[in-house]
């Protein structure tokens, strides 16, 4: 556990999410013997799934242990709704793997892929090691952001920068697009581009 201790990068960050409340879930595996006293050593706010709070090789309460399934979560998110609980965390049986659901500002639980998790954990490294405010300046040219509504790889609270550091954004969601906008809207995209390019400097 002291070694644990060393790992974390931002003390301070710990100490303002101390209101976060998560659900863990160990899916019948060994996650609880380590995930659950490091949770409680730093001082993180959490409940455990207790049909999953059991080692038990038959995984009787999921169809398959893989927390990237948003099936072994159910119990989780289940348990998240009714205490109002802003991430479910949950480890495979070996404890190598980790998926995870967050609550989206409309109030549901959205399971984020590992790709999704990695490129986070990846961006919180980087952005420790190197704080933004040296590294990050507002963008001071025009930016045009298309991105299609029915995305569901990137959310609009990602896709849409903030004014802060975009000052001059033109945004446009397209309504029948997905994450391939240019192929589901080619025309709306070639005239948004376009309009874009003649009137950047307006």
């Amino acid at each position: 556990m002291e070694r644990l201790e060393t790992l974390i990068l931002d003390r301070g960050l710990i100490e303002r999410t101390r209101d976060l409340k998560i659900v863990y879930t160990p899916i019948h595996g060994t996650g609880g013997v380590i995930v659950k006293p490091m949770l409680r050593k730093i001082g993180l706010n959490f409940s455990v799934v207790p049909e999953q709070d059991q080692f038990d090789g038959r995984f009787p309460t999921v169809k398959s242990p893989n927390p990237e399934n948003a099936e072994a979560l159910n119990l989780g998110i289940s348990l998240a709704q009714k205490q109002n609980a802003d991430l479910v965390v949950a480890t495979d049986p070996d404890c190598d793997r980790m998926g995870v659901a967050v609550r989206t500002s409309s109030g549901e639980m959205k399971l984020l892929s590992g790709n999704q998790i990695g490129s986070l954990l990846a961006w919180y490294r980087a952005m420790i090691q190197r704080p933004t405010h040296t590294r990050w300046k507002p963008i001071d040219k025009p930016v045009q952001v298309i991105w299609g509504e029915k995305d569901r790889y990137l959310l609009r609270e990602i896709a849409e920068p903030e004014r802060e550091w975009v000052p001059d954004l033109r945004f446009a969601p397209i309504p029948e697009a997905s994450h391939w906008v240019h192929a589901d809207a080619p025309d709306r995209v070639n005239a948004l581009l376009l309009d874009f390019l003649r009137n950047r400097d307006r």
